[in-house]
């Protein structure tokens, strides 16, 4: 029986190691985490209506060669 809880305690053992080592890391990298990202929701609305314009018009506004890139990437190339 005494083997039984050694073996046993050793195995607990190792498990809190592994879980101190676990929290470490999860501290470790919420400090290293920047504040959140905060987007106005005006800037959001501006880049919308300013790309729906830009839809609106139509098939003209697109870039030129970026049709050729389209088709390119779609290749695989």
């Amino acid at each position: 029986m005494t083997d039984l809880d050694d073996v046993l305690k050793e195995r607990l053992d190792r498990l809190k190691a592994d879980r101190d080592r676990a929290r470490a890391a999860l501290e470790a990298s919420k400090s290293q985490q920047g504040a959140a990202i905060h987007i106005d929701p005006a800037l959001i609305e501006a880049f919308w209506s300013h790309n729906a314009r830009k839809l609106d018009v139509g098939i003209d506004s697109i870039p030129e060669g970026l049709p050729a890139l389209a088709d390119r990437r779609s290749r695989g190339g």
